[in-house]
């Protein structure tokens, strides 16, 4: 009996102490989405805040150059290569680069579509000569990354996690690469998307380093090569093996 009084009396308390638990869940809910969606709007301004803009100049420049559908115009220009690691007095080499064609996307070059990897470099030049394209050369990859400027992000001088597919914490963990373009912070001034990480990119090795395949641009984890404009790793011309990581976009030749 006492019992029963007991809890006829504190009755009223639970309801109220049940009352105040479910209104703190759903204002912390609300809080933790709020702070959500602010961390997301601060990134995507962020982006459209820290992009390279094209001068006006050079957007008519653009505009008067012809590229295949689904490629971007990349204007050329003097490329500045860094002095070997094992050579810090060695002065900068400087390239010219002539304008081009870039894809948007890595290839399949189509938004929202998971890129073609696990496949050697021979498979990539041949994808695109069927297309009437070709693979790009490591001065062009690297141009349309870095710019004139030699940036070492796409997107900006500094480091930004966000930006790109670069964050994944299992290296080699190939279910972390994600679909073209889905990084919308992640391209050039020219719209050129995902040079920095998701999959590391075929490209013809420049002249004197032929004796070796080259991708560039990291991945979607983080190793030993980096993620940055001139991250770079290579494979042995003896080297059939296919590695998921490695894919690939092709450019051509503007008109």
């Amino acid at each position: 009996m006492k019992l029963i009084k007991i809890l006829k009396y504190l009755h009223p308390v639970l309801i109220l102490l049940i009352v105040v638990a479910v209104c703190h869940f759903r204002t912390q809910s609300a809080i933790d989405q709020s702070a959500s969606e602010l961390k997301n709007n601060e990134r995507a301004l962020n982006s459209k805040a820290d992009q390279p803009i094209l001068p006006e100049e050079t957007q008519i420049k653009i505009r008067e150059i012809t590229c295949p559908e689904g490629m971007a115009v990349i204007l050329g220009g003097q490329l500045q290569l860094p002095p070997p690691e094992d050579d810090e007095k060695h002065l900068p080499v400087f390239e010219t680069v002539e304008t081009f064609c870039m894809d948007v996307y890595e290839y399949p070059n189509k938004k929202y579509e998971v890129p073609l990897t696990g496949l050697t470099f021979i498979d990539a030049q041949k994808i695109c000569v069927s297309e009437g394209k070709r693979l790009c050369t490591e001065d062009e990859w690297l141009f349309a990354c870095a710019g004139p400027e030699s940036r070492p992000y796409s997107y900006s001088r500094i480091f930004q996690p966000w930006r790109c597919n670069t964050d994944g914490v299992y290296a080699g963990d190939c279910a972390k690469i994600g679909p073209s373009g889905s990084h919308p912070g992640c391209h050039n001034e020219y719209g050129v998307f995902d040079l920095n990480g998701n999959v590391s990119e075929w490209v013809t090795s420049r002249e004197g380093m032929q004796d070796q395949y080259a991708v560039m641009g990291g991945a979607a984890w983080p190793a030993d090569y980096g993620q940055s404009c001139y991250s770079r790793h290579t494979h042995s011309l003896e080297d059939s093996a296919k590695y998921g990581d490695d894919g690939f976009r092709c450019c051509a030749k503007a008109r």
